[in-house]
């Protein structure tokens, strides 16, 4: 799973852009926010993966019948990458949502509006 995570980054198709579009709408698979946001996750998780996979081989050397360690290794190499993507996809679809409605309820500058300020 870990050549695949990164392989697919160097490609960029992130490989969480299959599980993505089956949870957000057709209309923003295009944005390039939506697939900036996808290959930020994937890096999470193939970080993730290998970052375990190394303290495995070191504690599996150093310790093999560390059963306690192990187990927690492998749950936090899945763990921590599911909080990260939860939390980030939400903070980002909420900076995104913020964005439009600022942008919508931005006040025109009056030249644009036609309004020209006072002569002297």
């Amino acid at each position: 799973m870990r050549k695949k995570t990164r392989s697919s980054l160097a490609v960029r198709r992130p490989v969480t852009l299959g599980i993505a579009r089956a949870t957000a709408p057709p209309a923003v698979w295009d944005n390039p926010l939506f697939l900036r946001t996808n290959v930020i996750i994937t890096a999470v998780w193939a970080a993730s993966f290998t970052v375990g996979a190394g303290l495995l081989a070191v504690l599996l050397a150093a310790a093999p019948h560390a059963l306690a360690a192990i187990v927690a290794v492998k749950l936090c190499g899945f763990a921590l990458p599911v909080v990260f993507t939860t939390r980030y996809s939400r903070a980002v679809a909420a900076r995104a949502k913020a964005a439009a409605s600022a942008a919508v309820t931005a006040p025109l500058p009056a030249a644009v509006v036609g309004v020209t300020a006072p002569s002297r």
